[in-house]
């Protein structure tokens, strides 16, 4: 046996072993699928609450960048699906173009070849549409975790707001800094991300998965195993077109569409949807100015601020990821938009 041959073997049985030490969640009710224009099947993960609220919106929930569905749904415990499913939410945890099973048609070829606003025009109104069919409802309930609730702000400043009921953004910045980048971090991640279409960073963070197990990660509130688990399970590779787009928002300090010609941000004035924005107070990624930019650009006359952490009531500090998978967002923040959902939801 080659040496190559016995180091596939040896990466093959850790992976393995990592996918027995951490377990996938139970399965979801239901998998759908949404068609967009672009040829991409998006899959849509259904939680059926066991008493349906009628005349309720049905509610999707939406990951980040980097994420994928477990995000939102890591377990029974850390799962704001099925949290909110039991309290009367149809709920559907989608997954983007790229991830998961939201994969090209007809088995075509993955081609990495899209940006931040082909979400906008082409994933998001196929899953809304499509939820709107299974459900029959005329409308929807929409939350998002990070890039999940910036697409959204894009989406109601540029597509339609009829069809969105009501909106939370959980970590979801609507302006960004340079400052906390340095230029020749800028330039580095610009050279290696134009050499290449896309980031095996599912492969990455699992091999790096027991590594939480070494880190302090318990100091931002967060359970070393759900950590461990989130990076076995959690993370999905990127497109580099996504990431450079990024890149420029963070360079040039501003919120816009790939060809610069749409300011998302400024396209907020004219957006009336409610509006719940939810800010961990120790959010690095996605800080506290940042998300309070999006809320303030809101020109809904019916929208909240809630901030997380001590300083604001709660017994542990709250960062980008503590705030779904912390060891006290359970009891802490999952009633809060609970309780937002219920008051702004139709029934």
């Amino acid at each position: 046996m080659t040496t190559l041959a016995f180091l596939v073997l040896v990466l093959i049985l850790y992976l393995y072993l990592l996918g027995r030490l951490f377990p996938l969640p139970v399965p979801a009710d239901e998998i759908h699928f949404a068609e967009n224009n672009a040829g991409f099947r998006l899959a849509l993960y259904r939680y059926r609450p066991p008493n349906l609220t009628p005349g309720r919106e049905p509610l999707i929930l939406c990951h980040g960048l980097a994420s994928n569905r477990h995000f939102l749904d890591f377990n029974d415990r850390y799962s704001l699906a099925r949290y909110l499913r039991h309290l009367g939410f149809d709920c559907f945890v989608v997954e983007l173009r790229g991830r998961g099973l939201s994969l090209p048609r007809h088995g075509r070829r993955l081609s990495w070849d899209w940006c931040f606003d082909d979400y906008v025009r082409d994933d998001l109104p196929a899953i809304i549409a499509t939820v709107k069919q299974l459900t029959q409802s005329p409308k929807v309930l929409w939350l998002g975790h990070s890039m999940g609730g910036m697409v959204m702000y894009a989406y109601l400043g540029t597509q339609e707001q009829e069809s969105i009921r009501a909106f939370v953004a959980m970590g979801s910045p609507g302006a960004f800094s340079s400052r906390y980048l340095p230029a020749w971090a800028r330039g580095l991640s610009r050279a290696v991300l134009q050499t290449f279409s896309w980031t095996p960073l599912r492969l990455l963070a699992r091999l790096a998965a027991p590594l939480a197990y070494l880190l302090p990660v318990e100091a931002y509130g967060l359970p070393k195993e759900v950590v461990a688990g989130y990076l076995c399970h959690g993370l999905a590779n990127t497109c580099n077109r996504v990431l450079l787009q990024f890149l420029d928002w963070i360079e040039n300090e501003t919120f816009r569409s790939d060809d610069y010609s749409i300011d998302y941000l400024a396209r907020l004035r004219d957006v009336t949807t409610p509006f719940l924005a939810v800010v961990g107070a120790k959010d690095w990624m996605a800080t506290p100015r940042m998300c309070r930019a999006a809320f303030a650009a809101f020109a809904s006359p019916d929208k909240q601020l809630l901030m997380l952490g001590r300083k604001y009531g709660q017994a542990q500090e709250y960062d980008h990821m503590a705030m779904v998978l912390g060891l006290r967002a359970p009891e802490e923040v999952f009633p809060q938009v609970r309780d937002w959902l219920q008051n702004h939801a139709s029934a």
